[in-house]
């Protein structure tokens, strides 16, 4: 986010108060009690990412995005290697969870080879949306 200045490579933000240069009208937060960096947008979207005095999450690793409009899209689950295995999106009275599985082995290992999607609106039964599994150019 904040990139460190060398010879001939401006910031983009400056530190401590992070305000932004060049051009960029996006606005980097430190929320210190949920221990997230938050770039804000000026229309009003928001996008999270862990920050590095935690150790609950891998730091820098995707936590939540908010669109302008209210739609949230959240990590809620990690698999044991700390890749994220679940993803829920909200607005109003229905609910997305996109669960994630990754290769375990081979030439495409920590990718992801399948996602399930459900959905579920207001207290009505889940539905299961077909799963997609991915295959990688190359792979077998």
């Amino acid at each position: 986010m904040a990139n460190a200045q060398t010879a001939n490579i401006p910031k983009h933000f400056t530190i401590p108060a992070c305000t932004a240069g060049y051009g960029v009208r996006s606005r980097l937060v430190h929320d210190t009690d949920g221990s997230l960096l938050i770039l804000q947008s000026p229309e009003g979207g928001q996008t999270a990412f862990h920050d590095f005095d935690q150790w609950e999450c891998l730091p820098g690793q995707f936590a939540l995005h908010q669109t302008p409009g209210g739609v949230q899209t959240r990590v809620t689950d990690h698999s044991v290697d700390e890749q994220i295995a679940r993803l829920e999106r909200s607005l109003d009275n229905t609910v997305q969870t996109m669960s994630l599985e990754y290769f375990t082995d081979g030439p495409n290992v920590t990718r992801i080879s399948q996602i399930a999607l459900e959905q579920q609106i207001g207290s009505d039964p889940v539905t299961l949306i077909p799963r997609s599994r991915y295959k990688y150019y190359g792979s077998e």
